[in-house]
């Protein structure tokens, strides 16, 4: 969040956002005890997707032939290439890139939905 151009007070919000996050589960009627949320961005939260803009902004640059999109909280990697093969070996590539993006941030991909 440190670096980047938000303005200091929406930087703040955003922080105070996400540093005093509690959860509880209700199941057959009865809550759970609330409990301190450490990592993620609640879900439905109004922030959500100003944070979640905030970490795919920072993705590392696809190599040639390989593009983001998203929408909402989903990205999409698309490729274009002379085989399948040269495709898969440029997705692949950059999830392995992505990964070390992500895991220096303490989140993970799903690997059920990212493999080529």
């Amino acid at each position: 969040m440190e670096r980047t151009t938000l303005p200091s007070g929406l930087k703040r919000l955003t922080m105070n956002y996400l540093s005093c996050c509690q959860s509880s589960v209700i199941f057959l009627g009865e809550a759970s005890k609330l409990r301190r949320v450490k990592q993620g961005v609640p879900q439905g939260g109004v922030l959500s997707p100003l944070v979640f803009y905030l970490y795919i902004s920072k993705l590392p640059q696809p190599q040639k032939g390989v593009s983001i999109t998203s929408y909402a909280d989903d990205c999409t990697m698309l490729t274009s290439g002379n085989g399948i093969d040269s495709m898969c070996s440029k997705v692949n590539n950059y999830l392995s890139d992505l990964s070390r993006f992500l895991t220096a941030r303490s989140l993970t991909l799903s690997p059920t939905k990212s493999a080529a």
